[in-house]
């Protein structure tokens, strides 16, 4: 069995449509996160170098436990 789909004429049209819709979405609840903006910034920046110290403490954990065990 073999289904063709063609487009209707304005599908671009649509499609363009549906971009600046999702688009306008998007940047309304951007809208609500602005206030926080800074909050989110030191949240992200923490939780950066929780991470990197995490990784560099299971490197020292590592070293210690092989030279001393």
């Amino acid at each position: 069995m073999l289904m063709a789909l063609t487009p209707m004429a304005n599908f671009h049209q649509i499609e363009a449509h549906e971009k600046i819709e999702r688009f306008k979405s998007f940047e309304n609840l951007l809208g609500y996160f602005t206030p926080y903006k800074k909050a989110f910034g030191i949240f992200f920046l923490i939780m950066l170098i929780a991470t990197i110290l995490q990784t560099f403490l299971s490197f020292i954990s590592k070293t210690v436990t092989d030279t001393e065990i």
